[in-house]
């Protein structure tokens, strides 16, 4: 009984740990993207850049519109005090749905 409760005890702790993606993935589905972006933004971005804004870290909201693939090598490589971020903490999905967030915050404000 033990043997085979022990495994589906640990796959839910997993799975209730981990961020949850769209069903089907997130290419393809903007609004999908942009809801997984905000997640991941805020649990990897947001105690320094509160709601994309100046906090310990830059506002991500200036007037300069930061593009994709800089936002992407900044969180790949750090900058200052930023830390950088591997794919084994921010997967190259999780990369392009941050970047939507970032970029659909603008927009937004």
């Amino acid at each position: 009984m033990m043997r085979t409760l022990f495994p589906l005890l640990a796959a839910s702790l997993l799975t209730a740990c981990s961020t949850s993606r769209p069903p089907g993935g997130i290419r393809g589905d903007r609004e999908g993207e942009i809801a997984f972006g905000r997640e991941l933004f805020a649990q990897h971005c947001n105690a320094c850049h509160p709601g994309g804004e100046e906090g310990e870290g830059p506002s991500l909201l200036a007037e300069l519109v930061l593009p994709g693939w800089f936002i992407k090598r900044t969180v790949r490589q750090g900058h200052g005090e930023m830390p950088a971020f591997t794919v084994e903490q921010i997967d190259d999905d999780g990369l392009e749905a941050i970047v939507a967030y970032v970029h659909d915050l603008r927009r937004r404000d």
